[in-house]
């Protein structure tokens, strides 16, 4: 059969029922007739896939779960041996080389695009750093989360953000041409311009009562927003979404009104991903999806993937797979 030759109205009715975004690039790949009908359609954002760390002195090949295919993929990238990767933002990861190999740059693992750092600051940093990364600019915390440095790539050098210093800091997103920080004992969010480096607003935690507050990502309508988790009248946890006002006279949180309808995904180490239910077949509303290392005292762990429902506090098992220490989530720029 000659599938080049199908009617554009089966290739469209085709893609209507695609709701991956692994499945449109596949879809892409058939043909050129193919490839020209998807340019129509917008494809969906990718749900995150899991980071499966490994012993960074012998291991070459970075490995990834993708939950949606139930599939462990490697790939190779000898360029970060012998280096620990501290987390991952807008597609790339962060590596910090050991000791003995002192180095630092950004890297998608799926273009091998990469952007290199002043090796210098090395030991700025740790695998518990956060960080984000604007294209020109990285800013990223000190050791355990304490004060901010930044860096512009085209001057190649290390400077502080004074106004930062005392500052313990939970997360740091670049969104819209200002990087957002998290402070984690007053849960205040600082914003950060982009360019200057300088602090345009300070934004105060929402009013109502809490217990924990997260920044969160929304991939579908590109979004920051604020995870907020709230006991509920029973006593139990309950979340809320808010989105966030960076206008000056109008600064602060709303409520999402329809925050029920969302799936989040988490790994209580890095960023947190927010999709909205409705343009995802296999995400069920009011989820958390999360991997939990088993204690096995043993230097290769099984990790499990739970999706735990907060409406009916029920847990689900969706998947399993093997790491060396604590795996993360992390959004594939294809």
């Amino acid at each position: 059969m000659d599938w080049s030759g199908l009617f554009p109205e089966l290739l469209n009715a085709i893609l209507g029922n695609l709701k991956e975004r692994t499945d449109h690039l596949r879809f892409r790949c058939v043909c050129r007739s193919w490839r020209y009908t998807a340019k129509s359609h917008r494809m969906p954002p990718s749900l995150p896939w899991l980071y499966l760390p490994q012993d960074p002195t012998n291991s070459i090949d970075l490995r990834f779960y993708s939950l949606s295919e139930d599939r462990v993929y490697k790939i190779p990238l000898p360029q970060v041996r012998n280096s620990y990767i501290s987390g991952s933002a807008s597609g790339f990861l962060f590596i910090i080389g050991l000791p003995e190999n002192p180095k630092l740059f950004l890297i998608n693992p799926f273009t091998g695009r990469r952007a290199h750092l002043p090796y210098a600051a090395v030991h700025y940093f740790s695998c518990e750093s956060v960080w984000d990364y604007s294209g020109s600019v990285f800013v990223g915390s000190y050791r355990y989360g304490r004060g901010v440095v930044y860096c512009q790539l085209r001057k190649n050098r290390w400077s502080r953000i004074k106004a930062l210093s005392q500052r313990n800091i939970k997360d740091i997103i670049y969104k819209r041409g200002s990087f957002c920080i998290l402070d984690h004992k007053t849960s205040e969010v600082i914003l950060l311009d982009g360019e200057t480096q300088d602090i345009t607003i300070i934004i105060q935690p929402p009013y109502f009562h809490y217990w924990y507050i997260d920044l969160a990502m929304s991939p579908d309508n590109d979004d920051i927003q604020l995870l907020v988790e709230v006991p509920d009248q029973k006593g139990n946890e309950d979340y809320v979404l808010c989105n966030l006002n960076s206008h000056p006279k109008k600064s602060g949180w709303s409520k999402i009104n329809n925050s029920g309808n969302f799936a989040i995904f988490d790994d209580q180490w890095r960023h947190i991903f927010v999709f909205e239910t409705s343009r995802h077949s296999r995400l069920r509303k009011k989820t958390i999806i999360y991997p939990s290392l088993s204690d096995q005292h043993t230097k290769i762990n099984t990790c499990h993937i739970y999706a735990y429902n907060f409406e009916n506090l029920s847990s689900d098992l969706k998947g399993q797979c093997s790491c060396l220490s604590h795996p993360f989530w992390i959004l594939p720029r294809f």
